[in-house]
């Protein structure tokens, strides 16, 4: 799934605490919390020996190219069918852009992507209105009364309602039918 950039959106429902396990993932998917989450004893971050050339560790005297890389502790993966997901992913995570150049050094172009490379902390929406898609032609479609559960892995699933109930896991509501892209609207919930 993707995002367009049309939301509606408060900062107090967007959380900046976790990274993506995982060292690519696309804007728009469901996540949950891995392991522990997060903790205060995470109060230093990793970091990440980064060398164009050799190891300076063993070879002080050799004028290599030394590049720590501070990483986030706590992270999140991809939520699995049935799983009701923390939050929505806002931004890209990958290490390349088009053309297959490292993003590390260049934040311009990872600013103008909304992408972030993996270990920094990726913003999570709990709450909002978002245009999620493109949802594939067939199948059950996005509309009004119809509802958001995660599909497969990371994927958005809909779902309609049973006898006027809320299908379980679900997170979200869609709050009108597809674009010409295959984007819908839908009013998401992660709160508990």
């Amino acid at each position: 799934m993707n995002l367009k950039p049309l939301n509606n959106l408060d900062e107090h429902d967007t959380y900046n605490f976790f990274a993506l396990k995982d060292a690519t993932g696309a804007k728009g998917t469901p996540v949950v919390i891995d392991g522990s989450g997060w903790n205060n004893s995470y109060s230093t971050p990793i970091v990440s020996n980064t060398t164009l050339q050799g190891n300076p560790n063993t070879a002080p005297n050799s004028n290599l190219f030394y590049s720590p890389r501070w990483e986030i502790r706590s992270r999140v993966r991809p939520a699995v069918s049935g799983e009701v997901p923390f939050g929505i992913q806002l931004y890209d995570v990958k290490e390349l852009n088009q053309w297959g150049y490292s993003l590390v050094y260049d934040k311009q172009r990872r600013l103008e992507a909304q992408a972030l490379i993996s270990g920094e902390a990726v913003p999570i929406t709990k709450k909002g209105l978002l245009l999620v898609g493109p949802f594939p032609t067939g199948g059950t479609q996005p509309g009004p009364g119809k509802f958001a559960v995660v599909k497969g892995v990371g994927d958005w699933g809909v779902l309609a309602a049973t006898s006027g109930v809320k299908p379980s896991g679900a997170f979200g509501e869609f709050i009108g039918s597809p674009d010409n892209d295959g984007y819908a609207p839908v009013i998401i919930n992660c709160y508990v």
